[in-house]
């Protein structure tokens, strides 16, 4: 390993380490807000930080990034039904594993747009809601996530995303797009150490900087997969607010952090890929 790379590790270990925070009490000096008081202040580019489920992917995640969030998502509102459709049929398979029932919540025409081991998903947000319910309920334990909005003073308050013209070819082009199938560049991502971007498949924080880049709030120079999870927290000294202030919009920031309320929601769901690892157990209103 050369030697600036062997500084890079010194740096982040001296940096990082006291950012590892262990289950249950993560998260909770992070102030509170429900999902329905924050669902009609939500917008395109706002951000979903996952605090994990607890599970051995998600602890190897935290230990390596030195960071107790180890998802992340964007928003992103008013979407075109063609592009809507494109995405559900790519995801097909994927919903064909399981069944949802009645919305409970108005979702105000809000997708989430990540990446998980079975490829690129783009779904109503409530959705998204509805699986951190199941996996909390079934495992009886509160699974955060955490909102962070976009202030961007050079679009509209309305927060479509039409106010992005780049956005949409990279919607289109992400369609039935996989996971990361390297995994040499999330390494070289995690040490800093990525100087192209690769995006034939990618990693959750990977997507999102992509995003950000082509809908103008960072740089072009940027390499998005130098991304982890962590770094669009304000919690390893608010790296996404320090990039954005030399992005090409003045004044374009992200808020405070927000611990999203959503346990008291209802929703009939049975999602049959997650049963063997919670037990077995199927998921029904009436379980709770």
């Amino acid at each position: 390993m050369k030697k600036g790379k062997c500084e890079t590790v010194k740096y982040m270990v001296k940096s990082r380490a006291h950012q590892v925070l262990d289950r249950p009490e993560e998260g909770e000096s992070i102030p509170h807000s429900s999902i329905r008081d924050i669902v009609p202040l939500m917008k395109t580019g706002d951000l979903i930080i996952q605090i994990g489920d607890g599970g051995l992917s998600d602890r190897f995640n935290r230990y390596l990034q030195w960071s107790m969030f180890t998802h992340v998502l964007m928003i992103i509102k008013d979407p075109p039904d063609d592009l809507v459709q494109a995405h559900a049929k790519a995801m097909a398979s994927y919903e064909k594993q399981r069944a949802i029932g009645p919305q409970t919540i108005d979702t105000k025409g809000l997708y989430g747009f990540e990446v998980q081991p079975g490829g690129v998903l783009f779904r109503p947000f409530w959705m998204y809601v509805a699986e951190k319910e199941l996996i909390s309920c079934t495992r009886k334990e509160d699974y955060p996530f955490i909102w962070r909005p976009l202030e961007n003073p050079a679009v509209p308050e309305d927060g479509s995303m039409k106010h992005y013209p780049k956005l949409l070819p990279l919607l289109w082009d992400c369609v039935g797009k996989p996971y990361e199938k390297k995994p040499m560049q999330f390494v070289k991502g995690w040490m800093y150490q990525s100087s192209t971007d690769d995006h034939s498949s990618v990693f959750c924080s990977e997507l999102t900087a992509w995003a950000l880049k082509e809908m103008g709030l960072i740089g072009d120079k940027s390499i998005t997969s130098n991304f982890m999870p962590g770094d669009f927290s304000d919690q390893r000294g608010d790296e996404i607010n320090k990039l954005l202030a030399q992005g090409p919009i003045p004044n374009a920031k992200y808020g405070p952090l927000v611990n999203v309320d959503y346990q008291a929601e209802k929703f009939g769901l049975s999602f049959q890929p997650l049963r063997k690892i919670l037990g077995g157990h199927k998921y029904t209103n009436e379980s709770q």
